[in-house]
């Protein structure tokens, strides 16, 4: 018994140790949530906003959000609970040539002529918070805020966007201080009612995430970086110049969103946009500390918690089986 007893137990110890050196990674969850939507976005975002958004002075120091889906709440239950008014009434000091302050809350634009637009009253007020000091730029997504005050879930929000895309002219009983021919107008003008218009599904993703910095990161544009909590467009770093390179280095730059970011604006640079890094020192600054300094990020290996049970079962085999043998011997042995 002793002899047998002494070889599970090597068994044991065997087992363990070879299960110990397998990378967790491979047994955990490789990556999280946030790192695989990062990984979609990263593939898909630079091509999707020349595509869809169209690039140029807009994009590059604009909003720094993909926050235009407001419009999709249109198509959701919580509409229905909802008012809706044109922005030049709600607002007739509006200059949309100067002001970006509305840009998440704008459900719909009113035509390319008018310049107007159409909003919530209700939607502006919760998302009040959103915006920065002077109210002309938002500090964070208002759609993030959005969908959890107004508890659209997720299923739900893709749902509306699936029937904006089916059925376009549903909420028309929704606008009745429109014409016929300013609603008609509003699917003419309005880009996500043009033929290939899509929504990436990681957007869908990212909204619900609970990470407030994660979800920036996510919806940025390709010109924006999340530093430290602060949405940076490449404007703001390399025109305005709003931060010295000292104060960027101390802010974290060594990640891949941040190395991403550069790449866009570099790549953009050289089209011909209105954004031009060619001669700018700070970028070069960045550039070479980047080159010189590895990702402060940790590596993805999810949560080990799965990794380290199934390490620890498939060890304690060979000690069941020990006594599985040692039950069937005194089974026989009475």
């Amino acid at each position: 018994m002793k002899k047998i007893l002494k070889r599970a137990l090597t068994a044991l110890i065997a087992a363990a140790l070879l299960l110990s050196c397998l990378p967790l990674g491979i047994l955990a969850a490789t990556e999280s949530e946030y790192d695989r939507l990062w990984g979609e976005r990263s593939e898909k975002v630079y091509l999707w906003e020349k595509a869809m958004m169209g690039r140029g002075e807009y994009s590059v120091s604009g909003e720094p959000f993909f926050s235009d889906f407001a419009f999709l709440i249109l198509y959701t239950d919580a509409a229905q609970e909802l008012t809706f008014v044109r922005l030049s009434e709600f607002d007739p000091d509006f200059d949309l040539s100067f002001s970006w302050g509305y840009a998440g809350n704008v459900l719909l634009w009113l035509g390319v002529e008018s310049g107007d637009a159409l909003l919530s009253p209700q939607l502006e007020a919760l998302t009040q918070n959103c915006y920065n000091e002077d109210k002309t730029r938002e500090a964070t997504p208002p759609m993030h805020l959005l969908v959890r005050e107004l508890g659209i879930e997720k299923e739900e929000l893709k749902a509306a966007y699936q029937k904006m895309k089916d059925d376009p002219r549903s909420i028309r009983p929704l606008l009745p201080m429109l014409s016929d021919e300013e609603f008609e107008e509003i699917l003419k003008s309005n880009r996500c009612f043009k033929k290939g218009y899509e929504i990436p599904d990681f957007f869908f993703e990212a909204l619900y995430l609970e990470d407030e910095n994660q979800v920036k990161s996510l919806l940025a544009r390709p010109y924006t970086v999340v530093l430290d909590g602060e949405a940076l467009t490449a404007y703001d770093l390399f025109v305005t110049a709003k931060y010295s390179f000292e104060e960027l280095a101390e802010k974290g730059v060594l990640t891949k969103e941040f190395r991403y970011f550069m790449d866009q604006v570099e790549k953009e640079s050289e089209e011909g946009t209105s954004v031009s890094v060619k001669d700018c020192a700070l970028f070069e600054e960045l550039e070479a500390y980047l080159a010189e300094n590895p990702e402060n990020d940790p590596p993805a290996t999810g949560d080990p918690t799965a990794a380290y049970a199934l390490i620890f079962t498939l060890a304690a085999l060979p000690l069941a089986g020990f006594g599985v043998h040692e039950w069937k011997k005194r089974r026989r042995a009475v």
